[in-house]
């Protein structure tokens, strides 16, 4: 039985509570230092509080109170080993929170689906990635994404779940979270992917389109490099060859924080010729990385490499 369809629903002003807006309100400062403390830790990696005194400008007071409450909601955690000063006692050293909770991203794309789960800093745990064919109707699609997002979830145990991104192709109003039109994926047309998997799973959800799904996804400081010499570039089949093509396959894949291409490799934009497409992969998984690096530590991302065709 297919999932009930959300249709849009006439818009209605919503009423939020007072909350002073004043330059000197509480809570809007609170909100402001806790995001500028979140943000710092983004761009230093693990720190001491005096790191983050110096890098934000805040008085010591007002990180050392700031970071007891990101403690107490679990959003920070404390490396098991201190800073040693060269002086003075060991500066306890803070981290955005990998143990306690963990996001979801999923990929909806026209032959496969793709489940992530990362930290509070943003990296991807590739142990728990699950890639499986998309289903192929939209009630089938509901189901089982729902059920690979619980089962990742339930993989880091005790780990609160505190939101869903989901990448789709084509046109999305994400105001209301409708799929306005998918080039590929049809019977998305017309849906709300967003809120029938929060119904499904009861976490929170958000869609965008799948470009801006990239910026969610493995990002990187440093981009990873070819190892030279590449792999000789593979020749195209005589008969394709008679053809006088002139063509290009485009190939997505991972590389990981070791420089390998992962066996996740797939096909992005078809040269039209499955032959070539197929011969193109088989060659990018041959490649050899120097690897991305984010805050000086190897990371996986995923790079899109195209491989060109050409009749002599």
């Amino acid at each position: 039985m297919a999932p009930d369809i959300h249709m849009p629903k006439t818009k209605t002003k919503s009423v939020s509570p007072k909350v002073s807006m004043d330059r000197g309100s509480p809570t809007l400062m609170r909100r402001i230092n806790i995001r500028q403390l979140l943000d710092a830790m983004r761009v230093l990696g693990p720190c001491s509080r005096v790191d983050l005194t110096r890098h934000t400008g805040l008085s010591a007071p007002t990180v050392s109170k700031v970071m007891k409450e990101l403690l107490l909601r679990q959003l920070v955690e404390t490396l098991s080993t201190p800073k040693q000063p060269s002086t003075g006692r060991p500066s306890t050293i803070y981290q955005l929170a990998r143990k306690k909770i963990q996001f979801l991203g999923l990929v909806i794309d026209i032959e496969q689906c793709r489940v992530v789960s990362a930290g509070l800093d943003g990296k991807e745990d590739l142990e728990r990635t699950r890639v499986f064919e998309t289903p192929k109707s939209y009630a089938d699609l509901i189901t089982t994404v729902s059920r690979h997002l619980q089962q990742v979830a339930a993989e880091k145990e005790g780990a609160e779940v505190l939101g869903v991104g989901i990448s789709v192709p084509g046109l999305i109003d994400e105001s209301e979270g409708r799929q306005v039109f998918s080039p590929n994926v049809h019977y998305m047309n017309g849906c709300y992917p967003a809120q029938d998997i929060a119904d499904a799973t009861g976490y929170i959800t958000h869609v965008v389109q799948e470009e801006k799904g990239e910026e969610f996804l493995m990002v990187s400081e440093v981009k990873p490099k070819f190892k030279v010499p590449l792999p000789p570039k593979p020749k195209m089949p005589t008969y394709i060859a008679r053809a006088r093509v002139d063509v290009t396959t485009v190939i997505e894949f991972f590389v990981t924080s070791s420089g390998d291409v992962d066996p996740r490799t797939k096909i992005v934009v078809s040269s039209g010729y499955p032959e070539l497409d197929e011969i193109a992969v088989e060659w990018a998984k041959k490649i050899k990385f120097f690897p991305a690096l984010n805050r000086g530590e190897p990371v996986a991302v995923r790079v899109r490499v195209p491989v060109g065709w050409q009749s002599k």
